[in-house]
């Protein structure tokens, strides 16, 4: 008699462990169907089983940003010195940051690799002029690798790879030495 009574609790334990387990694969099933829980997948069961049975499909939903308007041109950031014809023609740098008349008696150069940002090289080149460093002893190394396109004024603002000869060489004075091709910076 004790035996089959501990029999039947056996039993009743191994029934009662799979409706636990059922109602855990049941549990999961409808909570990932539900996306209740945002780290599973929402899966569609139906379709899987069942390949070829009619259910709603679901639009998938876009993760990119939706286009407000048509991008916008790069526009030059120095008008003054766009519309400048001569180095006259730009504001005059201030005296307390004008190079003192007995300077060095060599020159230290100060050299500039570009590979692309037009504006940003701008803004550094006229800063250092602004600071005092003589236009004469920056040497700006043009490393884009689009040959000589930049100085027979073939690109627009538009390249990344844009840079102005005319404006850094005849307007604010400093010295271009263009590379053949692109190089690396180890190269360069």
């Amino acid at each position: 008699m004790l035996h089959q009574e501990m029999l039947s609790q056996a039993k009743f334990r191994r029934s009662l462990c799979l409706v636990f387990i059922l109602f855990l694969i049941i549990s999961t099933i409808v909570i990932a169907q539900s996306g209740l829980y945002y780290k599973i997948p929402k899966l569609n069961l139906v379709e899987k089983l069942f390949p070829g049975s009619s259910t709603p499909a679901e639009k998938p939903i876009s993760t990119r940003k939706p286009l407000v308007g048509l991008p916008t041109h790069i526009v030059d950031n120095f008008l003054l010195a766009a519309k400048a014809k001569s180095p006259a023609d730009l504001p005059p740098i201030p005296s307390w940051n004008a190079p003192p008349s007995t300077h060095v008696a060599g020159s230290i150069p100060l050299f500039i690799g570009f590979t692309r940002k037009w504006r940003l090289l701008q803004r550094t080149v006229v800063s250092y002029i602004t600071a005092g460093w003589p236009p004469e002893h920056i040497y700006l190394i043009e490393n884009t690798g689009v040959m000589n396109s930049n100085r027979d004024g073939l690109l627009t603002l538009q390249n990344p790879f844009y840079l102005d000869h005319h404006r850094l060489t005849k307007i604010l004075g400093i010295n271009v030495i263009s590379t053949p091709t692109l190089f690396t910076f180890a190269q360069l």
